[in-house]
């Protein structure tokens, strides 16, 4: 028996043993087991260039071979990941489609996610890749019964859906969602103007609640979420594809070549009046490690690769190096 299949008679058997009854049960018990078990491939964003995400869009047709590779490498993105959850919803009898943004901002690469559609009459979109990082934190599923895609109207209200997360155990009754931990962070920095000082405060917390097996995009955008809620756009503003943003704090994608594996790299610049302050992530202590701009060269001569971003001052430290080198 394939991957995909093998993994319907395990969720139908489990169905039955948690005794779970109705449709948004069957519906959240498959998206919580999922969104645990994949992670958002790095190579499709933030590290492929267009050509590449084309190619590899095209590859993930939804085909069973396909499916079932993604199931054994636990590695999706969302047209994958949204064909998944249509093949085994649809084997519990679930009303379940394909729904994509063919918008002219998503012309070249639309993103996937399901349009669900209960016995009872009511059609909302859930989008499990959107959805993974909130459900390896234990935050609330925001992108689960949603009216429409990027929406906020809830078709299944927060109480509905708490009222099933509480009975699957995904949390319990006397404990809510960890998404007030991001309000704790903002009471942290209530009154600091200083945009280093509220950077540094933001970064020595960010990881405090965060599980460790969260991936590199996972966290990645975690950590964006977060920057978004406490910055103002002015501040910070977040490209996955470009990095064109033009706030003070960047986040700049990189990548060491080891072993001939790709280690990726969080690197995070923050930028005002002449100054520039640089943290990188380190994935064995899981926190942000404030670096000098000398430090940054060094892994640069190291083979440190920048995808699609300018570190500040870089350049310069390079050039004088290599000037003083050619001087001895």
């Amino acid at each position: 028996m394939d991957n995909l299949n093998k993994y319907v008679e395990e969720m139908k058997e489990e169905v039955l043993i948690r005794n779970l009854k109705t449709e948004l049960e069957i519906i959240k018990f498959v998206y919580f087991d999922l969104g645990n078990r994949f992670s958002f491939d790095p190579k499709f964003i933030p590290f492929g260039d267009s050509r590449y995400r084309q190619n590899f869009y095209r590859y993930h047709a939804g085909n069973i071979y396909d499916l079932n590779e993604c199931m054994e490498n636990g590695i999706i993105i969302c047209k994958s990941v949204s064909h998944i959850l249509e093949y085994v919803l649809s084997k519990f009898d679930i009303d379940i489609k394909i729904y994509e943004d063919v918008s002219e901002k998503r012309k070249h690469c639309p993103h996937v996610c399901n349009q669900v559609t209960l016995k009872d009459g009511r059609k909302f979109v859930i989008d499990l890749q959107e959805d993974i990082r909130n459900i390896k934190l234990n935050f609330f599923t925001s992108n689960f019964g949603v009216k429409s895609l990027y929406g906020t109207d809830y078709v299944i209200s927060k109480d509905e859906q708490r009222k099933v997360d509480v009975k699957l155990g995904y949390i319990s009754n006397n404990n809510d969602y960890t998404d007030e931990y991001i309000s704790v962070l903002e009471s942290l920095v209530s009154g600091v103007d200083d945009i280093f000082l509220k950077l540094d405060i933001i970064l020595n917390n960010i990881d405090i609640i965060t599980p460790t097996n969260l991936s590199y995009t996972d966290r990645l955008w975690y950590h964006k979420d977060i920057l978004e809620k406490i910055f103002t756009y002015f501040e910070f503003n977040y490209s996955a594809v470009s990095q064109s943003g033009s706030g003070k704090i960047k986040i700049i994608n990189c990548h060491l070549n080891v072993d001939q594996d790709k280690v990726y790299v969080c690197l995070i610049q923050v930028f005002d009046k002449g100054k520039a302050v640089y943290y990188m992530y380190d994935d064995v202590s899981y926190k942000y490690n404030k670096i000098s701009l000398e430090e940054l060269a060094d892994y640069y001569q190291y083979g440190l690769v920048v995808h699609n971003s300018r570190i500040h001052g870089l350049r310069k430290e390079l050039k004088a190096r290599r000037n003083k080198e050619k001087n001895n």
